[in-house]
């Protein structure tokens, strides 16, 4: 349950920031092109990333060892945690940063950024260093790319595929 009140509460927090921020709507872009398309290629390139640094640690999904609302808890969380962040940078910084550079440009920006702001996790809460900081601009990246042609819906379920494989249960 706690996971997902974590979930629930960022996308609160997406609400009111849509509701406080008006004048920064323009600069989500929430969907672009077809709606499966970029279903697909948001799962797709999530599942790409989160099983690659899953596989590259060695872990694998320990699914059926845990309880359902513990694994729904955790998708609540992945997903709507992860929404807050990618309207944040490839929502708004993104679409700031296009006004100024090549969409491209933006996208790459906007991932570097991403992995920048994420170093204090890189450094003391996970002591993962450089890794860390490696695999978040990675993922940032290609949340960037996801967006610039599916829109910031597509970068989030990028961004919360990814998480999801990440942090499932692993042995």
């Amino acid at each position: 349950p706690l996971l997902a009140a974590l979930g629930i509460a960022s996308v609160l927090g997406v609400l009111c920031l849509l509701a406080i921020k008006c004048n920064m709507r323009p600069l989500l872009v929430w969907r672009q092109g077809s709606l499966v398309s970029g279903g697909a290629v948001g799962f797709g390139t999530g599942a790409v990333i989160g099983l690659s640094a899953a596989s590259l640690s060695g872990f694998t999904p320990l699914l059926p060892d845990f309880a359902p609302d513990f694994i729904l808890g955790l998708v609540v969380l992945a997903y709507g945690g992860n929404l807050l962040e990618e309207v944040l940078f490839r929502g708004y910084l993104q679409g700031r940063l296009e006004a100024f550079v090549t969409p491209l440009r933006a996208a790459l920006l906007s991932g570097l950024v991403f992995a920048a702001c994420h170093s204090y996790l890189a450094i003391t809460v996970t002591d993962g260093g450089w890794p860390i900081l490696a695999f978040t601009a990675i993922e940032g990246i290609a949340c960037g790319f996801v967006r610039v042609r599916y829109g910031v819906w597509a970068a989030a379920l990028t961004h919360g595929t990814t998480i999801l494989l990440i942090a499932m249960p692993m042995a």
